[in-house]
């Protein structure tokens, strides 16, 4: 056991160190009340304070002066990076470590051994703090974290950045408490690529107007590009990126549509595909000293109306007044130069190609002289002109149309818009007045004249007063009524049938089923061999000098009750010699006699008549020649 000892009040020097051990030495085991130099060697530090103990400190410094009680002192000659005043290892790792030249280090390597630290603290590791980390002489100035998942930074008592993390909304704000603190962000070739003005309250996006370019991107490409040449919307050209812009009551106030290549203005729906600009509502514009100037590609239509208190004036390439409209005097002029005069309310100066572009009118379009369409000098109060030029009426309500086409031949086509069958064509073409109603019936009537004419496409029937006609041409009327009539320039009735089923030739009112005046006339038909007759035959000569003839009648039937035939031996020289003509009954009877009649001699005639099928035929004149 080490022995205590009392060196007093005196100084005691130790060229050599102190060395104390022992393991049961007491509190106390060296007690220094006064001052105490320990000096050692190159090879010898001055005081080594070793001690195995566990749960205890080898060494405590307790100054018990309430007032400026300083605790511990290190002291060096030596300014160099290489000098240490104070280390601390664990084990051979020093994890913390004060150089002469005012650097702090700490962690596992410290300062890592490199000489060249810049940094008064270097920390290897995480640092932790509480609440705030804060410029020395500038208390609001620092990076604070008031609370829990809360952080802030903070320069001259404005908080530039503020970041928390709730259950509710997680956010960062820039310029908490809104101060005017201007927000920038540079890059290597832009000094305010991104710039907010808090005085002005304005944000800009590439404010030096130098080559940087901005781009907002959609799923399908760049939907927005912001460069030195200027803003272009859909660079990709993608037919889905579609700009709109609403308003309270309506969802396409403004609307681009990619996909159809058209602009609508308070449209309330999409345009149709055909519609390049679609206006609904008024366009109107006031007097400034810099006018715009609008440019189109395709169709202009407005379903309102287009107003402008000073007029319009559309210039081109080559003509300073393509287009003028002048208010004052009311008129609308093309390739013009100059005022119209005042009576002029429409002035064109060339011609009007339809081809290109198309014009809509909302209003009256009045005309005080010729209006031309594809002529500059028409000829007409309307002139169309061109290769197959076609007047289109159309009617919204129904779906009517009439086509007035001039291509090949003059047509006119009247029927619906819904049914490409249901058109009626009045036509001259390739030399011929052709009305073709396609497959549709033709009806032609008034209101007197209800019925009238009428045309079965289907069946090839022609009715007149009926419009169902069951023969090629039917005539139907009142008995009283003459259904046909034939008059001649002299209006002489050469014809006439009646409803009552009479039937006049020079006889305007037959008192008999047919009533002729004047001469009647048959066909006489000449035979020497063996004929049958038929409904093409009334007399028939037959001559009997080359042989026996044989005339057969037709069978005997009801359809032809009433014919009549006049058969004739008249044989060329005079004489048959012995020869013979024959009338053959062809099974019916003859005079109630199932015979024919034979031995018919020169010069002789007989007349028949059909009775029917029951009844045959009778003879009724007979002539023998002398």
């Amino acid at each position: 056991m080490a022995t205590k000892r009392n060196f007093g009040i005196t100084t005691l020097r130790f060229n050599q160190g102190i060395i104390v051990s022992g393991t049961d030495c007491g509190n106390g085991t060296v007690i220094v009340t006064g001052s105490m130099v320990i000096s050692g060697s190159e090879s010898q530090s001055a005081l080594d304070l070793y001690t195995s103990l566990s749960g205890q400190y080898a060494a405590v410094i307790d100054n018990d002066e309430n007032s400026q009680g300083h605790g511990l002192k290190v002291t060096s000659d030596g300014s160099g990076t290489g000098t240490y005043l104070f280390d601390c290892e664990s084990g051979t790792t020093t994890v913390f470590r004060v150089r002469s030249d005012g650097k702090v280090a700490i962690g596992e390597t410290a300062d890592g051994g490199i000489p060249t630290q810049v940094e008064a603290l270097t920390v290897n590791g995480d640092l932790s703090f509480r609440d705030y980390l804060k410029r020395r002489g500038d208390s609001n100035t620092y990076i604070g974290m008031p609370s829990n998942d809360q952080m802030e930074l903070v320069a001259g008592g404005v908080t530039f950045v503020s970041m928390i993390e709730n259950d509710s909304q997680d956010k960062i704000t820039f310029n908490d408490g809104g101060a005017d603190v201007d927000f920038i962000v540079e890059s290597p070739g832009e000094a305010l690529a991104l710039y907010l003005n808090a005085g002005n309250d304005v944000f800009h996006i590439n404010h030096g107007e130098t080559n940087f370019k901005t781009k907002i991107h959609s799923s399908h490409g760049e939907a927005l590009t912001v460069n030195s040449s200027g803003v272009t919307l859909n660079e990709d050209g993608h037919a889905t990126n579609d700009l709109r812009v609403e308003s309270n009551n309506n969802k396409y106030m403004f609307f681009i549509d990619s996909g159809n290549d058209s602009i609508a203005i308070a449209s309330n729906t999409v345009s149709g595909t055909d519609t390049n600009f679609l206006v609904s509502g008024s366009i109107s514009s006031r007097g400034t000293t810099a006018r715009g100037t609008s440019v189109f590609g395709g169709d202009v239509f407005s379903s309102g109306t287009f107003y402008s208190v000073y007029g319009m004036r559309v210039d081109t390439s080559t003509e300073l007044h393509a287009l003028n409209i002048d208010p004052v005097i009311d008129t609308v002029s093309f390739f013009k130069e100059g005022t119209p005069g005042a009576d002029t309310n429409w002035f064109v100066s060339g011609a009007i190609d339809g081809t290109i572009n198309h014009a809509a009118f909302g209003g009256d379009l009045a005309v005080s002289g010729n209006l031309g369409i594809g002529t500059g000098s028409p000829a007409e109060i309307l002139h169309i002109v061109g290769a197959d030029s076609v007047l289109r009426l159309d009617d919204t309500t129904s779906n009517y149309r009439i086509d007035l086409e001039v291509g090949g031949g003059l047509k006119l086509m009247m029927g619906t818009t819904t049914n490409s069958d249901a058109y009626m064509t009045l036509m001259a073409h390739a030399g011929l007045n052709k009305l073709d109603t396609v497959t549709r019936d033709f009806h032609l009537y008034g209101n007197n004249t209800t019925t009238g004419f009428y045309f079965d496409e289907s069946e090839g029937t022609f009715g007149f007063g009926t419009d169902s006609p069951t023969a090629t041409v039917q005539v139907v009327g009142t008995d009283t009524d003459n259904l046909l009539s034939l008059r001649s320039d002299s209006y002489v009735d050469l014809l006439v049938v009646t409803g009552s089923g009479r039937v006049g030739i020079n006889a305007p009112n037959p008192g008999s089923t047919l009533q002729v005046s004047g001469s009647v006339g048959f066909l006489i038909s000449s035979f020497a061999d063996d004929h049958a007759l038929d409904e093409t035959h009334t007399v028939a000569i037959a001559d009997c000098n080359g042989g026996d003839v044989t005339l057969t009648l037709p069978a005997a039937a009801d359809a032809i009750v009433g014919r009549k035939y006049i058969i004739k031996r008249l044989d060329s020289g005079g004489s048959g010699g012995g020869n013979s003509l024959t009338i053959a009954r062809n099974g019916a009877v003859i005079d109630g006699a199932a015979s024919n009649i034979g031995s018919i001699e020169n010069q002789t005639s007989h007349t028949l008549i059909c009775l029917g099928a029951g009844n045959g035929w009778a003879l009724i004149d007979k002539y023998v020649g002398i």
